[in-house]
C-alpha cells in the first residue's frame, strides 16, 4: 500500500483496542485501561509504537508476547524470558 493509504501505529492500535470495543458496545468497560475496566492486556518484546513504517509493516505480527493479562491475572507467560 501507498503509505499515504496505511494507518499510523497509534490508529491501528485503537482500531484494535478502544474502537473494537466501541464496535460492540464494550467501550464502558473493555478498549481500554481506566480504572473499573477488564484488565486484559499483552506486554510485548518490543514497542510497535516506535517502530519505522517499513518495519511495522512487514514485522508487527511477529513481535514476541512476553505476557497476557486477562481480569488482572497473568494467564500466559514467555517461558523463553
Amino acid at each position: 500500500m501507498n503509505k499515504d493509504e496505511c494507518l499510523t501505529p497509534e490508529e491501528a492500535l485503537r482500531a484494535a483496542t478502544y474502537d473494537a470495543a466501541w464496535q460492540c458496545y464494550a467501550e464502558k468497560w473493555a478498549g481500554s485501561l481506566p480504572k473499573g475496566h477488564f484488565a486484559d492486556f499483552i506486554i510485548l518484546e518490543e514497542d510497535p509504537l516506535s517502530m519505522s513504517h517499513d518495519k511495522i509493516s512487514m514485522n508487527m505480527r511477529n513481535i514476541t508476547v512476553e505476557e497476557t493479562w486477562l481480569g488482572g491475572n497473568i494467564v500466559y507467560q514467555n517461558s523463553k524470558k
